[in-house]
Formats: C-alpha cells, sequence, structure tokens
C-alpha cells in the first residue's frame, strides 16, 4: 500500500471510530492527559478538528486556484487548537464532526490532476503535496486516537496501513 492508496473510505471509517471514542469521553475525561506532553484530551481533539479544516483549506487552493496556506502562522494555530481543548465533550464531538464533514466535502472535488499541487503548510514554511492529503489525514486519526489513552492502539490498525506509515517515516 502506498500514502496516494488512501481512501476517503478509510478516513470515514477512522473518523467514525473516533468519534465513537469522543462521544464516549465524559466532560471530565476530556479535560485529561492524553499522550501528546502538555494537551489534555480536549486538545487532541480540538487539534483533529482543527487539522480537517487546514486540510479542506489544501484541496480548496487546488480546486480553486486561490492561493492560501494550509495553517495560519503557528501562534494563531496553537491559539485556535488552545481555545477549543476546554470545550464539553459534546462540543468536541460536534466540532470534529462537521469538520469532518467540511473536509469530506472538498474532497469530493479534488481529482487525480490536482495531485500534484503544492500548498505551503505555514506562510512561508515547507509545501504539503495534495496527493498526500489523504494519507495525511488517516495518519492524524489514527495517531491522535492512540493519543487519547482509552485504549485503542495500533494493533486494531490494518497492519497494510501501519507498514504503510512505519516506511513512509523510515524514507
Amino acid at each position: 500500500m502506498y500514502l496516494t492508496d488512501v481512501t476517503l473510505e478509510q478516513i470515514d471509517t477512522a473518523t467514525e471510530q473516533l468519534l465513537a471514542t469522543a462521544a464516549a469521553l465524559t466532560d471530565e475525561q476530556v479535560r485529561e492527559p492524553s499522550l501528546c506532553a502538555g494537551w489534555s484530551r480536549g486538545h487532541v481533539l480540538s487539534h483533529l478538528a482543527r487539522n480537517a479544516d487546514a486540510l479542506a483549506r489544501v484541496y480548496r487552493v487546488a480546486v480553486t486556484g486561490v492561493p492560501d496556506t494550509m495553517y495560519d502562522p503557528d501562534p494563531a494555530r496553537d491559539a485556535e487548537i488552545d481555545a477549543g481543548a476546554g470545550r464539553s465533550g459534546s462540543e468536541q464531538v460536534t466540532d470534529l464532526r462537521e469538520s469532518a464533514a467540511r473536509l469530506t466535502a472538498v474532497a469530493r472535488q479534488v481529482d487525480p490532476s490536482h495531485g500534484g499541487v503544492r500548498v505551503e503548510r505555514t506562510p512561508g514554511g515547507r509545501h504539503i503535496l495534495v496527493e498526500r492529503v489523504r494519507s495525511m489525514r488517516l495518519r492524524e486519526l489514527i495517531y491522535h486516537h492512540v493519543d487519547l489513552d482509552t485504549g485503542y492502539s495500533f494493533e486494531q490498525v490494518d497492519p497494510d496501513v501501519l507498514e504503510m506509515f512505519l516506511a513512509d517515516a523510515v524514507k
């Protein structure tokens, strides 16, 4: 399996698994630490929602040709995550669901001719290749689902997907 083989169906499945986990968290559990140093589970969930919006921005650049970046400068990005971290569990789930829907809507407009489009991650930063957006989203969903420290583990992930991520990391 290659990074460009990731499908919207795989992303939808990983999203639904994450949403089920998030929906089971109490407000207190959302405020508890995650496996990401310095981040609560709420930070992780907020990050995942903002990541969906950021990747939708990448796709919009490809579809419309209007220049933009994946994220605003890092301080603004960090502030968005912090602002969302303290929300209730139900607000987190709603944000995750709505941001995932926005990403899916624009992803359906992307075709193979858009694959070579490059978009800056942040202003003046490294470039993101549109053909890698699906694998980037799947990686975020899987790794950060594990980071929630709620019992979901890499053992539950398709071995072909894990092998793909490992090969990419080694590369």
